[in-house]
């Protein structure tokens, strides 16, 4: 996968990074066959560009994961306003990109190292889930804990 390159290349993650992944994933050739860009995929990863860029005009193209991690309910409120989404589609978005943080620092330590670079999307999943706790401090492990088991427990109670 040349993505999968593209991304372990990147010095640093960011909204411009992020949004640079997604505008590939909507351009791909298979979304120009008929009946293709019709797809439930290209049209979430569309829309995921469309507020990515939105996104990037009010928070600014060099935000990072922390900066995300820092903005309060009122700064996401009006970041809902300006990219006409709910407030739990930009939670969503904020942890969308966060995910796409622990990829890039797998793949980007990888490059750095000389590994190879996986070429399916099986082998980039296998490469994270093996070597993403190496790369993690002890805080950011715990915040994924408590998210998942947030998740978990959202689930769980929509189910009900």
């Amino acid at each position: 996968m040349e993505q999968m390159k593209k991304l372990a290349q990147l010095e640093t993650w960011n909204l411009s990074a992020f949004a640079g992944q997604m505008e590939e994933a909507t351009s791909d050739w298979k979304t120009k066959i008929p009946g293709m860009s019709n797809l439930e995929q290209v049209k979430l990863a569309k829309e995921t560009k469309r507020v990515l860029d939105l996104m990037i005009s009010t928070l600014g193209a060099n935000t990072c994961p922390e900066d995300m991690r820092n903005l309060g309910r009122k700064d996401k409120l009006k970041l809902a306003v300006a990219c006409e989404i709910p407030l739990s589609d930009i939670n969503q978005m904020i942890e969308q990109f966060e995910n796409m943080e622990v990829m890039h620092s797998v793949l980007r330590n990888q490059y750095e190292k000389g590994k190879k670079i996986p070429s399916t999307e099986k082998e980039a999943r296998a490469l994270v889930m093996r070597e993403a706790p190496k790369l993690m401090s002890k805080e950011k492990k715990r915040e994924l804990g408590v998210r998942h088991a947030k998740a978990k427990l959202g689930g769980a109670m929509s189910r009900r």
